[in-house]
């Protein structure tokens, strides 16, 4: 909770997708994001998925299935838990802080 309250008050903001990674950084998960596009005769190859127009405004979180995080001095405090488990954290702090026109989806890695 400390994590996602330093990155709340010293965060400035962004819609780039290295903010989104910085910010699933600072709170202890390693992830990357992938933009999904609509498929444009021209631009896009063969093997290229068959999105249409409104995918042009969802954009995908990809993190690995259970992220563990371990309590560490100088930034974990009393009562804190050894080690948690999950990815809540991640999906509240970034549904919380995506663009308000564009919808986040969550995969993780098995």
């Amino acid at each position: 909770r400390r994590d996602a309250l330093v990155a709340r008050i010293g965060g400035v903001g962004g819609q780039s997708r290295q903010y989104f990674i910085d910010l699933a950084a600072s709170l202890g998960y390693i992830g990357t994001i992938t933009e999904l596009r609509p498929f444009l005769v021209g631009s896009s190859a063969v093997g290229d998925n068959l999105y249409d127009e409104e995918w042009r405004f969802v954009w995908q979180v990809n993190a690995p299935g259970t992220t563990i995080r371990e309590f560490a001095v100088g930034s974990s405090g009393a009562g804190d838990a050894l080690r948690t488990w999950g990815n809540e954290m991640l999906e509240c702090v970034i549904t919380r802080l995506k663009p308000a026109h564009t919808f986040v989806q969550f995969a993780y890695a098995a």
